[in-house]
């Protein structure tokens, strides 16, 4: 049986960068996770565990399903 994923999607309008950083601050460090990279994602690029993906200013991003695989 294939191990389930979870996906967390936080948006933000223009400003909210201010929040974003607020929140990614205060997650503790006894959560369990790796050290997050945080990046602007390529065209359907497979979205992977521990990182942060940013939409860059005026531009939307979507999360699909390609084959079986969560893209942006």
């Amino acid at each position: 049986m294939a191990k389930r994923r979870f996906i967390v999607v936080v948006g933000a309008s223009a400003g909210g960068s201010v929040a974003l950083t607020e929140f990614f601050d205060s997650l503790t460090p006894d959560l369990k996770h790796t050290i997050f990279t945080c990046k602007i994602p390529h065209h359907r690029e497979k979205i992977k565990t521990g990182h942060i993906y940013v939409a860059p200013p005026d531009n939307h991003m979507m999360v699909k399903i390609v084959g079986f695989n969560p893209v942006v």
